[in-house]
């Protein structure tokens, strides 16, 4: 396997033979980090939960090529999921929306900066399984895979969302994945996430990354955003203008039964809505001719929108001072003003929110992905076409160099916390980030209680 370019295609016999593959085409980091998550694990001692038997498999195949316990591998995993902390914006487009008769499914990833140490070298690869539908994966590929986009054209993009109907089932990391690999419609995908059982953390902040809205399209013209918690699950379908958004909120699945909170009784949401509001918009704007020159005006814009904040505690205008995390290109816009007025809490949910660390637009009737690392205001786009590498039925348009040899080019190591041979004041700001994740979770929960 040559691992010196860019995206690489990871392939097993089964799910344990697909473990020793990820760990052989990025073993030093992902050894790193186990062996520091293990030890953070030992200090936090995460509650332990179910995992699926696939998960299981791959997992004890990465651990055994890593020369490590598939225990500490599993804690790891534990540990790291909940630090991908994220506010994350996302569309899907289809006819009459999109210029022709395109599909596309835009995620901007909204997260910690150092969080990007976590997905490594290699953000996009592709996973094959025989028998299996192969998929292009968005992650680490020891530690975890988000399925993005698959052979038969199913696409999917990610946000996280603070829920406290909670219990014991598969992540949605395993249901992503679990779909990806046996679905080629977005109402198959919906079958998965309904059967359940749906995994949930009761978690409204730093531990929302567990659980997800999603956002699924199809190549027969079928799009649908899907909404749950432990014990709800709906399916909205994107309707006759072909366009579907989503936040970190529930826009259809009813809050009080999902326990997702409201602007009114958790003002860090406040951001959320105004992204959502702002999507819309251009969604309306530019319908008829989304394509990637039009994704990208949206994926990088930089204006807050209120319209859905009406009477909800806020009422101000676009040009006046933003609420926190609030655009879709997001920058922690607020951060030095809570730091100089000693608002510690909200600076910290600002600067973990608040940073556009990759976007990326799926296309499936042409098997590109539209792949930015950094904010897309001030990054540029970079065409991936996986029809090859996945076996699509499609063919290379002009102009599109294949999925190789972008990332190396784009991707410089850097120093940061959550790595082993930190220097002191990396510790320091380890135990920081690690205290301030429990104690901003429990006041999110306290707020939301009082």
């Amino acid at each position: 396997m040559d691992t010196a370019k860019g995206p690489i295609r990871i392939h097993g016999r089964d799910h344990y033979r697909l473990g020793e593959e990820a760990a052989r085409a990025d073993g030093i980091r992902a050894r790193m980090l186990v062996k520091l998550a293990a030890r953070m694990a030992r200090r936090r001692k995460p509650a332990g939960r179910p995992w699926a038997d696939e998960t299981l498999a791959r997992v004890e195949g990465s651990a055994r090529v890593l020369s490590m316990s598939g225990d500490d591998l599993l804690s790891a995993m534990s540990v790291l999921e909940p630090l991908m902390v994220r506010g994350c914006s996302n569309f899907g487009a289809m006819p009459p929306a999109t210029r022709g008769d395109d599909v596309m499914v835009s995620w901007n990833f909204d997260a910690f900066e150092p969080m990007s140490v976590l997905i490594g070298r290699y953000p996009l690869y592709v996973r094959e399984i025989d028998g299996l539908n192969p998929y292009v994966c968005f992650g680490n590929p020891v530690l975890f895979g988000i399925g993005v986009m698959n052979v038969k054209g199913l696409c999917c993009a990610v946000n996280a969302v603070g829920v406290l109907d909670d219990g014991e089932g598969m992540s949605p990391f395993e249901m992503n994945n679990l779909a990806m690999e046996n679905c080629g419609r977005v109402d198959e995908a919906a079958a998965i996430f309904e059967a359940g059982p749906r995994g949930v953390t009761k978690g409204v902040s730093m531990a929302m990354f567990l659980n997800w809205n999603t956002i699924w399209a199809d190549l027969d013209g079928s799009m649908a955003v899907f909404e749950y918690s432990h014990n709800y699950f709906n399916k909205q379908p994107a309707g006759e203008k072909g366009v579907i958004a989503s936040t970190n909120h529930h826009q259809f699945l009813d809050q009080s039964k999902s326990g997702n909170p409201t602007p009114e009784q958790l003002e860090l949401f406040r951001g959320s809505y105004s992204r959502l509001g702002r999507m819309y918009s251009l969604l309306a704007q530019y319908h008829g001719e989304i394509d990637p020159k039009v994704a990208k005006l949206i994926i990088s814009d930089h204006m807050p929108d209120y319209s859905l904040l009406k009477g909800r505690g806020v009422e101000r205008e676009w040009w006046q001072r933003r609420v926190d995390n609030a655009t879709i290109c997001a920058h922690p816009w607020n951060m030095w003003r809570h730091i100089l007025a000693g608002e510690i809490g909200e600076a910290l949910e600002e600067m973990t929110m608040s940073a556009t660390l990759y976007s990326m637009q799926m296309q499936p009737r042409s098997g590109i992905v539209w792949f930015t690392k950094g904010r897309p205001c001030r990054n540029a786009t970079t065409p991936m076409w996986f029809g090859g590498m996945l076996g699509m039925e499609c063919e290379k348009p002009e102009a599109i160099e294949p999925a190789a040899g972008h990332f190396a080019a784009q991707r410089n190591e850097r120093s940061g916390i959550m790595r082993d041979g930190m220097n002191p004041s990396e510790e320091l700001l380890e135990k920081v980030w690690l205290t301030a994740t429990d104690i901003e979770e429990k006041g999110a929960l306290k707020k939301l209680e009082g």
